[in-house]
């Protein structure tokens, strides 16, 4: 058997950045109609956006059921210099454990590219400070994401991977209208199957031009099928 999922979702997005925004749906389909629109009475501005299969591929966004957090600041520790990393842990709570010396943590999104690779910690100061092995070479200017590194099927953070559609302009005043689409996904936000199923979403990397808050109007169908 067959059918489909149809739903709106309605978001404020920041101008001038990414948005990770979830676009809930069944575990996996053919996404088949998107249609994104500009909803609010003030100034319109063209906007980008692209689909993935996985929160972790936004370039503002963790993935789902991981221990994970922001990197809020880098300095210098010891000789030779390695890294101490002032963390946050936003999905920490919920999942009962803390971060302990010989875990690896995966950043992205800072400003210096040499940070936004795999870390072994070294050592744990205290609640939200670690220590790691990788070199330090200079203070961050924009915060970054970190996230547990345990090994799964697909790298967490490649947008390649878990590309869905690819990156799509939409003009000014006008609503960016996709249809028969033909767009199979699965949800691989977590590889536990039983986890996937709980909280199924695509997500739209929404990044609307200029500056300020705009709010827009997400339209969706997926065909999905009924295996027995």
């Amino acid at each position: 058997m067959s059918g489909t999922y149809s739903r709106v979702v309605e978001t404020t997005a920041t101008g001038g950045v990414s948005n990770c925004i979830a676009l809930p749906m069944p575990a996996r389909g053919t996404l088949d109609r998107l249609i994104v629109k500009q909803t609010d009475s003030g100034s319109k501005y063209d906007f980008d956006y692209t689909v993935y299969n996985r929160k972790g591929a936004c370039p503002t966004g963790n993935d789902l059921h991981v221990n994970a957090g922001t990197v809020t600041a880098v300095v210098a520790n010891g000789l030779p210099q390695k890294c101490k990393l002032t963390i946050t842990h936003d999905q920490f709570e919920p999942y009962g454990y803390s971060l302990q010396v010989g875990d690896t943590i995966y950043i992205k999104g800072t400003n210096v590219p040499t940070y936004n690779v795999v870390h072994t910690i070294e050592k744990v100061v205290d609640a939200t400070t670690v220590e790691t092995n990788v070199g330090y070479s200079s203070g961050i200017t924009t915060n970054g994401l970190w996230q547990d590194s345990i090994p799964k099927v697909f790298p967490r953070h490649d947008p390649t991977m878990h590309l869905v559609a690819s990156e799509t302009t939409g003009t000014a005043g006008n609503a960016s209208a996709n249809f028969d689409m033909n767009r199979v996904y699965e949800n691989d936000d977590n590889q536990n199957v039983i986890k996937r199923t709980q909280a199924t979403s695509l997500w739209l990397d929404l990044q609307p031009g200029t500056s300020g808050t705009q709010t827009f109007e997400i339209a969706y169908t997926v065909n999905i099928e009924f295996i027995f």
